[in-house]
């Protein structure tokens, strides 16, 4: 029942709070553009940056736990700054490079198919870091480095 609900009912506020948070992240951007407010620091710089207020505004909305920005992006670029970000951008136009050559240097069909489907793979991880921040669960990490290793293994 709670999938039936999921995809038949629509929860008009979840997009209007993602826009609203990816403010709040560009905001802290510009804070500190070039290394970033620090590591898992995103909720600790909330209050005074939202229109919720301080912690007690963010806690009589949210409850104990304040959300993050649903970008992964925006959530790396707030968090460890331009350098971090750029870092972050350039492991995975790494990783799609390793991949792509794995593609043009065809050895076998196996592993040909298998470094397609990691690079769709990895293509549907990346499109969902804009409305999600994938690699901060263990369920969205490990699929990520499993991928990235498989990639490799094939290199």
């Amino acid at each position: 029942p709670q999938v039936i609900k999921r995809f038949t009912e629509s929860d008009p506020g979840a997009l209007n709070f993602r826009y609203e948070w990816m403010q709040v992240a560009w905001l802290m951007v510009r804070q500190e553009p070039l290394l970033g407010l620090g590591l898992n620091s995103f909720v600790f710089y909330l209050p005074g940056n939202t229109q919720y207020g301080g912690p007690s505004g963010l806690t009589e909305r949210f409850g104990d736990v304040w959300p993050v920005v649903h970008n992964i992006y925006l959530l790396t670029w707030a968090e460890q700054g331009t350098i971090g970000f750029l870092l972050f951008l350039g492991l995975h136009f790494s990783i799609f490079r390793t991949a792509i050559r794995n593609a043009r240097n065809y050895v076998d069909d196996t592993l040909f198919a298998l470094n397609l489907a990691c690079i769709g793979g990895l293509l549907a991880i990346a499109f969902d870091g804009i409305g999600s921040f994938y690699i901060r669960y263990t369920p969205g990490g490990r699929l990520f480095w499993v991928i990235v290793a498989v990639i490799h293994a094939i290199d």
